[in-house]
């Protein structure tokens, strides 16, 4: 699709939108700057810079009063995408039946109102495209067996199609490298979490088996390669965004201690940092009392978005069979 000089994508669910030619070359310019300011430079711009929603992206309701929320429970935001209207949404957080407890009826059509979830950071909207799956309702069980058997089948074809090949050679691979190395990420020291369990594959062991919904994300992961995080959505505090950290910040993460963020992609709510390419951290995991969940798959902003549009309805329907939700959302931010 051509574009004038005056249109950009718009993020919030990868549709074109009007937006300032002079915040298009900052995000260019801020990036081909890169070498000679350096990253932490770039990193503080970022994140000193205010983000203002495009036209058209989910807008936040004023004057909702939170709903005390159960224990280690925190306040959490629904998704709409444009691709969905918001009466066919999940509920808002605020009324959602689920905050007054894990066992509660699922909300009601009639209920349902939009809030805005999450958005890329100004500088970033060339060099990074999201795909997000909202589910609400999902069952989560340890033994997950035809989760399992999905894995095995799929793995058994990986191996047979990529046995020999260096990761460099695999054209799968490369756009997960690509989003490591526009945001100042090295790929061959730091690999995309999607890298790691082909590797782990391709090395002929086992993937650690954790519940019915994390074995899920794996297996889209293996299935799209690229990385994807999955978060507790009762866990999330206010609408996220995606940019990168700044010096110190960072976060405990799934086996890994401490993760810094220091010049790195990852995902902030209000408390913080929680999750990236590279792994999650253990505020938002998932665990057999999380009964709604966000997915989040990362890419490239040169990265397809009907491609990752594709993907992120394989993962709607992997949910759907494996996680038992009824009710799912997604969108697509960026992306061309």
């Amino acid at each position: 699709m051509s574009r004038s000089p005056h249109t950009m994508r718009r993020v919030n669910c990868g549709l074109s939108g009007s937006a300032s030619s002079s915040s298009k070359r900052l995000c260019t310019t801020d990036f081909m700057m890169i070498p000679s300011l350096g990253r932490h430079r770039l990193a503080r711009r970022l994140a000193a810079s205010t983000t203002k929603p495009l036209p058209g992206a989910w807008v936040e309701k004023p004057g909702l009063a939170a709903v005390a929320p159960p224990p280690r429970r925190t306040p959490s935001v629904s998704l709409v995408g444009e691709d969905y209207p918001a009466q066919a949404g999940l509920a808002d957080a605020a009324k959602s039946p689920a905050r007054e407890g894990r066992g509660s009826a699922q909300p009601k059509g009639e209920e349902l109102t939009g809030r805005r979830m999450i958005e890329i950071d100004s500088g970033l909207r060339e060099v990074v495209c999201l795909g997000v799956v909202r589910a609400d309702g999902v069952a989560v069980a340890r033994e997950a067996p035809d989760v399992w058997a999905e894995i095995e089948r799929l793995a058994a074809s990986l191996r047979t199609r990529y046995t020999g090949k260096a990761p460099g050679e695999i054209p799968e691979l490369q756009p997960a490298r690509e989003l490591y190395r526009r945001t100042g990420e090295d790929p061959t020291k730091l690999r995309p979490s999607s890298e790691a369990l082909l590797r782990r594959v391709l090395g002929g062991r086992a993937l650690s088996r954790i519940n019915s919904l994390v074995d899920t994300c794996n297996l889209c992961s293996l299935e799209f390669l690229l990385p994807i995080g999955l978060y507790d959505a009762d866990r999330i505090e206010g609408p996220v965004t995606a940019r990168l950290g700044v010096e110190g910040q960072g976060y405990d993460s799934l086996g890994k201690g401490f993760y810094s963020v220091t010049d790195r992609l990852a995902l902030f709510d209000a408390r913080g940092p929680f999750g990236s390419p590279t792994n999650d951290s253990r505020r938002t995991a998932i665990d057999e009392t999380t009964r709604r969940c966000v997915m989040i798959i990362f890419g490239p902003g040169s990265y397809s978005a009907a491609r990752l549009r594709a993907h992120v309805q394989a993962a709607d329907a992997r949910l759907r069979a494996f996680a038992q939700t009824t009710r799912v959302e997604t969108a697509v931010l960026g992306g061309r």
